[in-house]
């Protein structure tokens, strides 16, 4: 399936998973990913159904965010 990461800065990354369950399982274990050397804090995710296309989009966010 398609993923769309939907990193705080352009562009939107694109990936294809296999076993979209087991990356949703590791995102709600870890909580964080990184993608293109920077560390990320996962905040949600949505399937997204668009006339004939299904894919998965992931929001992150900075990792720290939080602490600003």
């Amino acid at each position: 399936m398609k993923v769309r990461w939907h990193l705080p800065e352009p562009p939107v990354l694109e990936t294809a998973v296999a076993d979209v369950e087991q990356l949703q399982f590791l995102l709600r274990l870890v909580r964080r990913v990184r993608i293109r050397k920077r560390t990320y804090r996962w905040k949600h995710s949505e399937l997204v159904v668009e006339e004939d296309q299904l894919y998965l989009s992931v929001y992150v966010e900075e990792e720290n965010s939080e602490k600003a």
